[in-house]
């Protein structure tokens, strides 16, 4: 049986949140981290800096919302960067 090891570029931010035991976190697709947010659900990327720094983070009202909104958001980050946006 063959392994296959996949490494993800983590932020130093992301590694804080990742590993901040007053947050209940579970992994997300991607190498992302959801938590709860207030009344909803929060995503955030690996190359999460801050809200104000980087686009890496989405909210939404349930979990599947978080994920529907985060993945609009990076596909759309893709597509502008492939135009030179």
């Amino acid at each position: 049986m063959c392994a296959v090891l996949l490494f993800i570029n983590m932020t130093p931010e992301f590694e804080v949140l990742k590993s901040d035991p007053d947050i209940e976190s579970e992994p997300g697709p991607g190498g992302t981290l959801i938590f709860r947010d207030g009344g909803g659900f929060c995503v955030v990327g690996p190359d999460f800096v801050s809200v104000e720094e980087s686009d890496h983070y989405a909210y939404g009202a349930t979990v599947e919302e978080a994920l529907a909104n985060y993945s609009l958001k990076t596909n759309s980050r893709h597509a502008d960067q492939g135009r030179g946006l």
